[in-house]
Order: structure tokens, then sequence, then C-alpha cells
């Protein structure tokens, strides 16, 4: 019998990353679209409320765990437990599995459909800026190849 030990590419746990929405460059058009889908649907819902451009994505807020993606909503914080993982015969691919909803989500899910499109197009190919110290990585979609984001520290 054989284990099979798999890495993830990164560590998205050890940092809080940024995704920058709003930054044509850090992003796909296809990503920019599922956001304003998100953000639309957030207005329908609370019309006073804008959701801030950077969405957070690893380890969110380390002093409280939340590992996965969190959206600022006019300085209110909704927050997706995600898991992230390698992908057997695959190195540089990282798997983002939906766990479930973390703080504040119950007032929030209206987003919930930024958070699928962010898992349902896992894995990813991982591109990282410095492979022991990364402070940059791009994330294709390895099933659609326009589906990209580039996360910051």
């Amino acid at each position: 019998m054989a284990i099979d030990i798999i890495f993830a590419p990164v560590d998205l746990t050890l940092a809080t990353w940024i995704i920058a929405t709003g930054v044509e460059a850090d992003r796909s058009d296809a990503v920019k679209a599922a956001w304003d889908e998100a953000y639309a649907a957030n207005q329908s819902v609370y019309e006073e409320e804008v959701l801030e451009q950077d969405v957070k994505f690893g380890n969110c807020y380390p002093k409280y765990g939340d590992i996965g993606i969190s959206i600022t909503s006019s300085g209110y914080r909704a927050h997706y437990n995600l898991s992230f993982g390698g992908v057997l015969g695959h190195e540089d691919y990282l798997g983002i599995t939906k766990i479930d909803g973390g703080f504040n989500w119950k007032w929030y899910g209206q987003l919930m459909s930024f958070v699928d499109f962010v898992s349902d197009n896992a894995p990813y190919k991982v591109e990282l800026d410095n492979a022991d110290n990364p402070t940059e990585v791009k994330m294709t979609s390895v099933a659609n190849p326009d589906v990209w984001f580039i996360l910051r520290q």
C-alpha cells in the first residue's frame, strides 16, 4: 500500500492575500464580471452598502483564524471558510474547496456567487513571483484559462 503526500504549491494560510478586483492588470474580465454580479446583488439587498474592491483571501484575519475569503461592505466584513490544498499529480495546482459560511455570512449570502465562481473554477495553476518567499501569486483556472487573478500580500 502506498500513501501519496500532496503539498500545495503555496500555503495561503500563512498570510493575508488581496485580490484587487478594481485593478484590471490583477484580474481577468471573467473575474471582474463575477465581482460585478456579486456587487449588484449586494446593492439590491443593502442599497446603501458598497463593497470594497479589495477582497481578502487566505488567512484573512489571523487573530480570528479566518481562512478563506472575506469581503467588506461599508465597513462590515463577511467571511466564507475555504480549504486550500494540492492536487495529486500536479505540483503547481491548487485546489479550493468551500467549507461553510463564517463571520457575518448569514447576512451576506448574496455574495455567494463570487465564492462559487472562485471555488467552481478550481483547481488553479499557480505561478509564484518567488518560490521561497512569494509576495505575488498568479492563479489561473485549469478548466477555464479566461479565469485568472493575482494575489498580493
